[in-house]
């Protein structure tokens, strides 16, 4: 097993509930889009009387043509109307892996190796698309200074479920 004691798993028991706003970026564009996404998703929830629960996110699922789907907001405290691209979502349930990342965004790759690694070597299977909680403010002097949380959510097959070894 490889030593990856960055990784902390989490269960999380229900679905949380979500304000994203959705659309297909190129890997260029989602810094701008994010941006973007964050502001309108704030000012649909504020004019809805929601609260913000937590840092924004952004969840990807990586497209065969070098661009990105990805749902980007924020989580709440209730529903929301859907108003223009803002909409409710949620984050499913389940067992999770997480790491923080310090530093740049563009270094991230080893990260995300880290965490199929760590769910690999503890019986899982990597389910659903990962997500980035952004945990700083992005300071375009420093990049370094970024701390983002990546979530992978992934299934453990139950013993019950597993054929013997010696069959």
């Amino acid at each position: 097993m490889a030593d990856n004691s960055r990784v902390v798993p989490v269960e999380v028991p229900h679905p949380e509930r979500t304000a994203v706003v959705s659309g297909t970026v190129a890997e260029p564009r989602i810094g701008e889009f994010l941006g973007q996404a964050f502001r309108a998703v704030s000012q649909v929830v504020a004019q809805q009387g929601v609260q913000i629960v937590g840092p924004p996110f952004a969840r990807y699922h990586r497209r065969g043509d070098g661009r990105f789907d990805v749902e980007a907001g924020f989580p709440v405290s209730g529903y929301i109307w859907t108003v223009d691209a803002v909409r409710s979502s949620v984050l499913p349930p389940g067992t999770r892996a997480t790491v923080v990342r310090e530093g740049a965004y563009e270094e991230m790759v080893p990260d995300y190796a880290e965490l199929t690694a760590w769910v690999r070597d503890h019986g899982g299977t990597p389910h659903g698309d990962a997500w980035e909680v952004y945990l700083t403010e992005p300071d375009p002097d420093d990049p370094s200074a970024a701390r983002t949380q990546i979530v992978q959510p992934y299934h453990v097959e139950s013993a019950a479920g597993r054929a013997p070894a010696n069959q």
